[in-house]
């Protein structure tokens, strides 16, 4: 499990990010919130978030390993590169959120 000492002592008290995810389309879009630890203060991954609020269809959780893998195949984009499903929230947070401090997320998939 990736753990890092909080690097900004005004983010290491945040709980969630905000975050638009764009779905094979410039027109759908979804904007949840989301929590970057869970209630044991581990840390949320992308693939987390994504397979359990934005697309359960595409993704899957492998028990023994408890890592998020794609079962369908797709594309998860963030700033113009291929984002890793176990990538933390919060490092997402810190490096990726663009100035109105959203992270802005294109998934591309076959429909």
């Amino acid at each position: 499990m990736y753990q890092e000492t909080r690097l900004s002592t005004s983010l290491s008290h945040s709980r969630k990010t905000s975050i638009r995810v764009y779905y094979n389309s410039v027109e759908n879009y979804i904007q949840l919130p989301g929590d970057l630890a869970d209630e044991k203060g581990n840390d949320i991954t992308i693939g987390d978030y994504l397979l359990t609020y934005i697309c359960p269809q595409l993704l899957e959780k492998n028990l023994s390993t408890g890592r998020v893998a794609k079962k369908k195949p797709c594309k998860i984009i963030t700033h113009g590169i291929e984002c890793a499903l176990d990538t933390p929230l919060y490092w997402m947070h810190l490096n990726m959120a663009y100035i109105d401090n959203f992270i802005y997320i294109v998934i591309i998939s076959d429909k």
